[in-house]
C-alpha cells in the first residue's frame, strides 16, 4: 500500500471532490443506480481580444463614422484617461458594429442566392425580358462585394491562428505531390522476383 501511495504522490495525481450518491450500486435485484458526480471547479471564461477586422475599411463610411463616435465620446479629465476611455468606448462601438454588419453580411448573401435561384427558376420556364435580365446580371456583381468582405475576414483570421496564405498551401501540396512521383531509384520489382509470373 505504501508504494501505491508513493506512486500516487510521485505522479501528482489528485482526488477529485466528488458530488452525488455515496454509492453506484447494492446487492439485490432493484436499481438504485445514483451518479457520482465530478467537481471540477470553477470555468474562467476569457474573454477574447479585441481585434481590428480588416475588412471594415472595406465599408463605405467606416472612416466617418469612427471620427463621429471618437468625437462624440466625453473628455474629462487628463489626457491619458481621455484616451483609455475613449479607445474602450470605440472598441465597445465597434464591436456592436461589427456584429450588426455580420448579421446583414449573410441576410445578404443568403438573399441574393436565393434571388438567383429564382431567376434561374423563372429563366428554365420562359424567356427573361431586358429588365429582367439586367436585375438577374447584377446579383453575381453583388455576391461578390459580400464574397470579398468575408475572404477578407477569414484571411486575417487564418493569419492569427497561424496558417498560410492559399498560395503558399497550393506550392506545399504541389510540391508534396512532384516530390512524391520523382523517381531518384532506377530499380523497380518486377513480377518474376515476386513470383506472380505465369
Amino acid at each position: 500500500m505504501a508504494e501505491f501511495s508513493d506512486c500516487i504522490n510521485d505522479l501528482e495525481l489528485v482526488d477529485l471532490p466528488l458530488s452525488g450518491g455515496s454509492y453506484t450500486w447494492r446487492r439485490g435485484l432493484g436499481s438504485d443506480h445514483n451518479p457520482i458526480l465530478p467537481s471540477c471547479g470553477d470555468w474562467e471564461f476569457k474573454k477574447s481580444y479585441f481585434k481590428f477586422e480588416n475588412w471594415w475599411l472595406e465599408v463605405e463610411g467606416f472612416r466617418e463614422r469612427v471620427k463621429e463616435w471618437w468625437n462624440s465620446f466625453p473628455n474629462t479629465g487628463r489626457p491619458s484617461y481621455n484616451l483609455a476611455n475613449k479607445l474602450k468606448l470605440l472598441k465597445k462601438e465597434l464591436t456592436q458594429w461589427s456584429k450588426s454588419h455580420r448579421l446583414n453580411w449573410k441576410k445578404k448573401k443568403e438573399g441574393i442566392l436565393l434571388q438567383i435561384s429564382s431567376w434561374e427558376t423563372l429563366q428554365d420556364q420562359r424567356a427573361l425580358s431586358d429588365d429582367e435580365l439586367l436585375q438577374k446580371s447584377h446579383l453575381p456583381m453583388e455576391f461578390k462585394e459580400v464574397a470579398k468582405r468575408e475572404e477578407i475576414a477569414w484571411t486575417q483570421r487564418s493569419r492569427v491562428k497561424g496558417l498560410s496564405d492559399s498560395e503558399d498551401i497550393k506550392d506545399a501540396a504541389q510540391t508534396f505531390y512532384q516530390n512524391m512521383y520523382k523517381e531518384t531509384e532506377h530499380w523497380r520489382p518486377r513480377a518474376v522476383k515476386m513470383g506472380l509470373a505465369r
